[in-house]
């Protein structure tokens, strides 16, 4: 197998410019699940 026949494998996933609806839960701005993320350069639990 060579490099090449990973990109059966492999998707490209971007979210940019979804609706907030169309996010899984895990990426929406109220941040349903209290998850820690980074914002801004910050580690927060709050909504966007």
């Amino acid at each position: 197998m060579g490099t090449r026949a990973l990109n059966r494998w492999v998707r490209l996933v971007c979210y940019q410019n979804f609706s907030d609806g169309l996010l899984p839960p895990e990426l929406k701005n109220a941040n349903p699940l209290g998850l820690l993320r980074q914002v801004n350069g910050e580690f927060t639990r709050a909504g966007i």
